[in-house]
């Protein structure tokens, strides 16, 4: 098929729409995703499966909802054996990549817990071939690909490819400027002392800035009122 369409799916990472030109912002700029609403379709009434972030990344990798794919909440990954759409169009004969956020597993620097609760000492536990709901999750892979603990602890580290159905990676894993991953790599073989470019852990200035424009709570507020969806009866 020479004539079939190339794809690009772009994700702004936590980006509420009352912060978009395009809806009507009067503060916020952001003139090329206004070029794409302007040039494309731009909904009024958008739904998620929810609005929490690891949960709605597998939702739309697999067209799945949370109580279906298991990954219910951030923490919980999506498991390596679901098929996502990116597998069907690399089966397809796609060239699939994946360029910055991916966060289909953990993120937050703590191992992904798997197992039973503690074990209460007057109770005899299953045997551990039968501690888990599914007893070939640890066969899957490495649900630690993700965490920035990984990256740290092996300097040469590199996902299993594909990587939910993504033949080429390049992660930017974290928020703001503590991003790791395949970033901080590039950043650091372009820059003598990367870390002098992070700010501290909490960075407020923007926020203190914001407070500090004369009528811009007021102007945000209106644009929340604006822009607020009506309730679902």
């Amino acid at each position: 098929m020479a004539n079939r369409p190339n794809f690009l799916f772009i994700i702004t990472d936590q980006h509420r729409a009352d912060h978009l030109g395009c809806y009507g912002n009067p503060i916020v700029r952001t003139p090329n995703i206004d070029r794409l609403a302007r040039n494309g379709t731009r909904f009024e009434r958008f739904y998620v499966a929810t609005p929490i972030c690891m949960p709605n990344r597998a939702t739309l990798m697999t067209g799945r909802m949370p109580s279906l794919h298991g990954a219910r909440q951030n923490g919980i990954p999506l498991s390596l054996t679901a098929t996502t759409f990116v597998d069907i169009m690399r089966a397809a004969g796609y060239n699939t990549a994946l360029i910055g956020k991916c966060h289909l597993q953990s993120i937050n620097g703590n191992p992904p817990v798997v197992g039973m609760p503690e074990a209460d000492p007057d109770r005899r536990p299953p045997p551990k071939e039968l501690s888990e709901a599914d007893n070939s999750l640890g066969r899957h892979g490495r649900y630690d690909q993700e965490l920035p603990s990984t990256w740290a602890r092996e300097p040469n580290f590199e996902p299993s490819l594909p990587y939910y159905g993504f033949d080429h990676v390049e992660l930017a894993i974290g928020h703001g400027d503590k991003t790791v991953g395949h970033y901080a790599r590039w950043l650091k073989a372009r820059h003598p002392n990367p870390d002098s470019l992070r700010g501290r852990r909490t960075n407020s200035l923007a926020t203190a800035t914001l407070r500090r424009r004369p009528g811009a709570q007021e102007c945000r507020k209106r644009s929340i009122r604006r822009h607020t969806l009506p309730s679902v009866r």
